[in-house]
C-alpha cells in the first residue's frame, strides 16, 4: 500500500495498493483503494478494467483544476 497523503496531516488518509484473488498463482487483479479517518477504515477492492478508466478520468478531472483548488482540497 502507497499513501497519497501530501502532508500528512489530513483529516482523511488515502492509501493505494494492488489486489489478487486467492484463487492460485493468479497476477495482480487490479487496485485496492483505503481510505480512513481515525480509526474507521474502509478498502476497495476494484478491478482491471475499472482501475484503468479510474486512472484516465482523474487525469482528465485534475487536468481541468488548478493549483489553488488542489491546495484547498
Amino acid at each position: 500500500m502507497r499513501s497519497a497523503a501530501a502532508r500528512g496531516d489530513e483529516v482523511f488518509q488515502v492509501r493505494l495498493g494492488l489486489w489478487r484473488m486467492d484463487v492460485g498463482p493468479t497476477p495482480p487483479s487490479g487496485l485496492l483503494i483505503e481510505l480512513s479517518a481515525g480509526e474507521h477504515v474502509e478498502r476497495w477492492p476494484i478491478d482491471q478494467a475499472q482501475s484503468r478508466a479510474l486512472a484516465r478520468i482523474s487525469r482528465r478531472l485534475l487536468a481541468g483544476l488548478g493549483s489553488g483548488a488542489m491546495r484547498a482540497a
